[in-house]
């Protein structure tokens, strides 16, 4: 008898998860269950969204038990709160995934008979007909397009009982359509309490856990409920972090995390990356979903700072639900071990071993692992043939487990005496892609749908980190790889799409039963190279084109052909990015990498960045030479007017505030960044930076709680201090002032001057500004000294930048003619923004991966288009702004770097979209290799009259700063969100400059104008016709890319 059904015949039933997260929001309503880029989200606040969500649900006409909900959200708070919503309502959930195609998202949709959707703005549109219900990020109230039922009584939050079904996850299917896993409360309630006592023995509010798997991985359901029902703090992170390690790592040491779940073939990128700089806090790692390597094992504990961790390997199917058995690995077991089992069974879980008859074998004998117990799904949804296949009833016995109802894994294991379960590998073509199933059938019935392909066969081929599809088709003609690509992209999920496609000829080999011959398809492959010690320095490759044969897992793979092209992705990437600047000291972009660069492009990039750590630094002392960037800001704000100009305040909304804390912390910030302590001075017409020992200390609180309007006062406040102009010559140029509105609510105020930061390094200010705030001990590493850039600058040989710039240049370029005349005063600025749907950057992105260019190379070519339609102009020279940080060693500097650069964009009469991406790309990257010369020298030497050689800006701030005119989450331990002012007080640096703003999985589009130049109706209009043309050309020219 199971637990359930003893349970039941003693007249009670285990809790659900509705149970105790209903308890728990009345015991512990501050549990910070969810942080995210919006702050925290305590289960108290999150009860209630998902309360509001589920009477939304429930008064939909014809509402019912179990009806399925699909959520089709970002990554943020708005899953969590939309999964107990819909069990609050009483039905189940089904989460979907914004990157799917439409064909995916259409078909799951149709074939779970979805009684609703829960969707947010910008979401993608599928294709079905049923109601849709908008939330926000808050699970707050959106649009309903189902709100004829609004006034139908609800009774208030649903009870579940254990065979009520919770939710829905869909698999990868051997027939060639995916298929719905169906799981009830009883198993989600025997999960989380079965992994409470293996990942959380430890846990609570102040255990935090990082959540990087894509919403449809079935660990997400472990990992959301485990936080909501006050096992841990789950911090959900964006997509980019699933993909950068390093960024992953920072975070986890900022945010003291003391839980990372991630699959095996990231784990071993996080070693690669530098793990130990998370070790002080963090406690576990959990890994699973591909089988662990015992030399991946012996690498993590080798690090003796990794001494203290736990390593936890977890194994289950989706049909057991999330996870079956577990195995704890210490730095003493490990040094012990001669293989890593799959573990034991968790609690309310047994292991059997099959033989092909499907009978019990004894332990030690190598079968098909089964799972019975408490955790198993009630089966697939429509598909009764399989779900009889894989759950099936062992005939009656005298045996505990005789007549009990089981599923067959397909994979084959070993079980031991001691009752730990060995993985055997599989029975049939399933496998794992980073922790995701995929069976290879669906991809290949994808794949003969496709025009020109006669019949496909996919092959995996196992790498060191994680593994490579590799698709053979039959087609008369040898077909476009990149075409292939491109049309597998839109019928499968990302990590299902194949990394090379060979031609087999008009047909596939056969064996004689008339299969397909795999073994003489594996046999015909191009070698691979071997795996390397990538997580090594000194036993990995000693050349650039060495460790490129190696990640890529090619024995001599050819120089001239694009990363992208040779079967590299974004793992692939990253180890390439990671080895290079562990081996070589040398930082390469990813973002260079993912643009299908060459060989031949990245030797030369790498032998441009090597031996950063080597500059030589700026004289001892605290007087130095100023920068570029430092002269012309001064000299600017000298102008008339320009006092205040380039004043930079960043006002922040929060929680409670210590203001004795921020004042240690502020003193701590000055005493590491000397920017925060320096002044311009001219001396016999020769500007300085000079830094003082201990100049004065510019922190001052007001208490405006008892204000008649507190909010006014607070504004009135703000504007004036932002507009209060520095004295360049006398340091501290900044300013910090707390505001207390109410008992437990402040504004904290920041002014700086732009001579002493930019968007970067206000970023890199916050970021410490958390970390000391809630540690004023931690450790960080020391910055490079920002003299040491302006020594740099002033002393490096800028001949090859000069040569350049002066033929892009030659002849010089014509002005930029707006058609548009304003009507106010010259240089007077205004604003007009647009917001770009998540979809639409996704195509954007999608575009450029596809051109082998960035995505602001996209945005750039369409701001070409644009102005040629306004101006009829061919000669187009755009300024273009950059970071202009030459070296990894300078990320952490606090200072002034950015500089603007000229992109000159011709327009040929018959050229295509495709082309124009092409030559805007590659003049983009041309460009970037020579970012560092000053503006002022380029405009001085090439340019007639002297000024800039161009009148009209383009920026893209990739990086997660803050930046003009926008509102961005920043995580800063006070809480609350970040907001910059629109700092121009109306005055315009150029007659028309874009920028554009990553933010979440938006893009904000600010359009700066000179009101001399271009009215406001016009700028409006522009703007518009802009994310029109973006929203027309983007899938136009990715069809045409895929003909």
């Amino acid at each position: 008898m199971t637990m359930r059904a003893a349970l039941s015949a003693a007249g009670t039933r285990p809790d659900t998860v509705v149970d105790r997260i209903g308890e728990l929001r009345i015991r512990t309503p501050h549990h910070p269950a969810i942080v995210d880029a919006h702050g925290t989200l305590e289960l108290g606040r999150l009860w209630e969204a998902a309360t509001a969500l589920a009477a939304r649900l429930a008064r939909l006409p014809g509402f019912a038990p179990e009806d399925r909900i699909a959520l089709l959200l970002p990554r943020d708070r708005s899953m969590p709160v939309a999964m107990l919503g819909s069990l609050l309502a009483g039905g189940a959930f089904l989460p979907l995934d914004p990157s799917w195609p439409a064909d995916r998202l259409a078909f799951i949709l149709a074939d779970a008979g979805c009684r609703a959707l829960v969707t947010a703005r910008g979401m993608p549109e599928p294709d079905w007909k049923g109601p849709r219900l908008d939330i926000g990020a808050d699970g707050g109230e959106g649009n309903d397009d189902a709100d004829g039922a609004a006034g139908r009584p609800w009774r208030g939050p649903a009870r579940p009982g254990p065979q009520t079904l919770a939710y829905v996850i869909y698999t990868s299917g051997s027939t060639g359509r995916p298929k719905g896993v169906l799981m009830e409360h009883g198993p989600l309630a025997t999960l989380v309490a079965a992994v409470r006592g293996v990942l959380y023995r430890d846990g609570g509010a102040a255990y935090g856990e990082t959540l990087t798997a894509p919403f449809v991985f079935d660990v997400v359901v472990q990992q959301i409920f485990s936080a909501l029902s006050g096992d841990c703090s789950l911090h959900i992170l964006p997509d980019r972090f699933r993909h950068d390690p390093e960024a992953l790592l920072a975070y986890a040491a900022r945010h003291r995390i003391a839980q990372i779940n991630v699959v095996v073939s990231h784990l071993a990128l996080l070693l690669e990356s530098g793990l130990d700089r998370a070790a002080p806090w963090l406690r576990r790692i959990v890994t699973g979903g591909e089988a662990l390597p015992l030399p991946l094992v012996r690498r993590l504990f080798a690090d003796p700072a990794l001494d203290r961790l736990e390593l936890v390997n977890m194994y289950g199917p989706a049909e057991n639900c999330v996870d079956s058995t577990s195995f704890v690995i210490t730095a003493e077991l490990a040094r012990t071990l001669d293989r890593v089992p799959i573990g034991r069974a968790l609690p309310g879980t047994r292991i059997l071993i099959l033989d092909e008859g499907g009978n019990p074998l004894p332990p030690g004998t190598t079968g098909e692992i089964a799972l019975t117990g408490d955790a198993l799904a009630r089966g697939y949804l429509n598909r009764p043939d399989v779900t009889a296949r894989a759950f099936r009833h062992l005939p009656p016995s005298g045996t505990p487990d005789g007549g009990c109802r089981l599923y067959r894994t397909g994979d084959l294991g070993r079980l031991g005496e001691d009752g730990l379960l060995e993985f055997r590998g599989r029975l049939d073509n399933q496998i794992k892609i980073a922790g995701q199933r995929v069976e290879i059938e669906e991809i290949e019935e994808r794949l003969k749908g496709i025009d020109g392909v006669r019949d496909a066969a996919v092959l995996y081929r196992r790498r060191a980190h994680g593994g490579r599809l590799i698709a053979v088709v039959a087609a008369a003609e040898p077909p476009d790889s990149s075409r292939l690509r491109t049309a597998a992209a839109r019928l499968l999920p990302a990590y299902m799409v194949p990394g090379a496609f060979i031609h087999a000829g008009p047909a596939l080999p056969l064996t004689h039963n008339g299969k397909v011959d795999r073994e003489a398809l594996a046999a015909a492959l191009p070698p691979e190279a071997e795996p390397g010690g990538a997580g090594n320095p000194d036993a990995g490759p000693r050349t650039v084109a060495a460790l490129w044969a190696e990640v890529l897992g090619r024995a001599d793979p050819n120089p001239a052909a694009g990363f992208l092209a040779l079967g590299g992705d974004s793992i692939a990437a990253i180890r390439l990015v990671a080895g290079i600047r562990s081996r070589f000291r040398s930082d390469v972009p990813l973002e260079a990498v993912l643009a299908n660069i060459t060989l031949d492009a990245l030797e030369r990039l790498v032998e441009q960045g090597e031996g950063h750590a080597g500059l030589a630094p700026a004289p001892s002392g605290n007087d130095h030479a100023t920068s570029s960037a430092q002269q012309r800001l001064w000299y600017l704000s000298q102008l008339p007017g320009g006092g205040p100009l380039y004043n930079v305040p960043v006002f922040r909304e929060t929680g409670p505030l210590d203001p004795d804390r921020v004042r240690d912390t502020l003193r701590r910030l000055m005493a590491r960044h000397a920017a925060l302590r320096t002044a311009l001075v001219a001396r016999d017409g020769v500007l300085r930076q000079v830094t003082a020992e201990d100049p004065p200390f510019p922190f001052a609180v007001d208490d405006l709680s008892a204000h008649a309007d507190p909010e006014a006062a607070a504004a009135a406040i703000a504007a004036a201090e932002s507009r209060h102009p520095f004295d360049l010559a006398h340091a501290p140029l900044f300013r910090l002032r707390l505001l207390r509105m109410a008992a437990d609510r402040w504004r904290f105020l920041l002014v700086l001057h732009h001579c002493q930061v930019d968007g970067w390094a206000i970023s890199v200010l916050l970021e410490d500004f958390n970390i000391l705030y809630g540690d004023p001990d931690a450790p960080l590493p020391d910055p490079r000294a920002y003299a040491d850039f302006a020594h740099w600058e002033q002393t490096r040989d800028a001949n090859a930048d000069l040569e350049f710039w002066r033929a892009a240049l030659s002849p010089p370029p014509p002005r930029i003619a707006l058609p548009s005349a304003g009507v106010g005063e010259a240089g007077r600025g205004a604003l007009a923004r647009r917001t770009v749907a998540p979809e639409l950057r996704r195509r954007v992105e999608e575009l450029a991966l596809r051109q082998a260019v960035t995505p602001a190379a996209v945005l750039l070519s369409h701001y070409a288009i644009l102005l040629n339609r306004l101006t009829t102009q061919t000669d187009l020279c755009v300024g273009m702004g950059v970071a202009n940080r030459p070296y990894g060693s300078f990320d952490r500097c606090v200072g002034c770097f950015v500089n603007v650069v000229p992109v000159r964009v011709r327009l040929a009469p018959e050229a295509t979209p495709t082309d124009l991406y092409d030559q805007v790309g590659r003049q983009m990257r041309e460009a970037l290799s020579h970012q560092s010369l000053p503006l002022d020298v380029m405009a001085a030497r090439f340019v007639p009259g002297g000024g800039p050689p161009f009148n009209v800006l383009f920026a893209w701030q990739s990086y997660e700063k803050v930046a003009e005119g926008r509102r961005s989450p920043v995580p800063v331990s006070v809480g609350g969100e970040l907001e910059r002012f629109d700092h121009s007080f109306g005055r315009a640096k150029f007659d028309l400059s874009l920028y554009a703003y990553p933010n979440g999985d938006a893009l904000e589009l600010v359009l700066e104008y000179d009101t001399a130049a271009v009215a406001p109706s016009h700028a409006e209009r522009w703007l518009s016709a802009l994310v029109d043309l973006t929203d027309r050309l983007a899938p136009a020219a990715m069809a045409g890319h895929a003909r």
